[in-house]
């Protein structure tokens, strides 16, 4: 079995609040991917795309979407889609430290959950 590495967090010493970094497995941070699962009263739809800018074009007036975002350590890629959401730059550095404990903020009209992903194994 192949022992993963992580990055370390001295890397972080010294930078400022909000500066985004990966803090997670390497080999789970190499291959990009958002599955996006579009849905409303009618319909249900799953697409996969290897960019940002790729899946933001598959959202719809009439349908709600939940991105599931697989290859964190893409830093441009999560910073593009946080601009879109207008998720602050300290949200992303919890969503991109995938050691974070889990917790729920809760600001103005926004909850940020953070937990492990739900798999069965």
């Amino acid at each position: 079995m192949k022992k993963r590495r992580k990055i370390s967090r001295n890397k972080k010493i010294g930078l400022p609040p909000g500066t985004l970094m990966y803090m997670g497995e390497q080999e789970s941070s190499d291959i990009f991917k958002i599955e996006a699962y579009s849905y409303n009263e009618d319909i249900c739809s799953v697409n996969t795309f290897y960019n940002t800018k790729d899946a933001l074009s598959a959202i719809k007036d009439d349908q709600y979407i939940w991105f599931n975002v697989t290859g964190l350590g893409n830093i441009k890629e999560i910073a593009e889609l946080g601009k879109f959401a207008s998720i602050h730059n300290l949200f992303l550095e919890d969503i991109l430290d995938t050691d974070h404990r889990p917790k729920i903020e809760v600001l103005n009209n926004e909850i940020l959950i953070i937990l492990k992903m739900l798999t069965n194994i």
